[in-house]
């Protein structure tokens, strides 16, 4: 069964001391990204400015930088950096077997969801743009307002609730 990995953006409001990650950052966004990718992916992953791509439960200390804090090539340069230490990772996922050249190649990729800001996820489009695509991957909130994103997960956690309800 193909295994489902997210990607979910840091955020501003932070708890004054270390933490690990997934506690670290204590804002709605964050929070409901969190909860969704707990309930509904095997693996996710926190993308930040400072850190790029963090495990969730490794312990970091609070800081204040931001994407948006930072001239148009450092955002950038962290955006290919980000999804360059992804794919390090997606690949622990993967299921690899040998094509008819001989090649081992990803036969089972995962399927990717991005739930982070586009000024972190640029490179991965960069990599499509450029023919490089190796994802499946969907980005949900691509164009939304904090609003619409926060209004996005309480209906997928409307829709999950439906759902199991349907099974009885």
């Amino acid at each position: 069964m193909k295994q489902t990995i997210a990607l979910i953006g840091c955020g501003k409001e932070k708890a004054n001391r270390a933490a690990p990650a997934c506690e670290l950052y204590t804002g709605p966004l964050f929070q409901a990204s969190r909860r969704w990718a707990e309930q509904n992916t095997d693996a996710y992953f926190i993308v930040s400015a400072k850190h790029l791509v963090i495990e969730p439960y490794t312990i970091i200390d609070p800081y204040d930088l931001a994407m948006t804090d930072l001239p148009s090539d450092e955002q950038r340069w962290r955006a290919r950096q980000i999804e360059s230490q992804f794919h390090m990772r997606w690949v622990e996922y993967c299921k690899f077997g040998r094509n008819s050249n001989g090649f081992t190649v990803a036969v089972d990729k995962p399927r990717v969801v991005l739930l982070a800001s586009q000024l972190y996820l640029r490179g991965f489009y960069d990599r499509i743009l450029a023919g490089r695509d190796k994802y499946d991957f969907e980005d949900p909130l691509r164009g939304l307002g904090i609003g619409d994103r926060l209004a996005w997960f309480k209906a997928q956690t409307r829709s999950n609730v439906n759902s199991q309800l349907e099974l009885f």
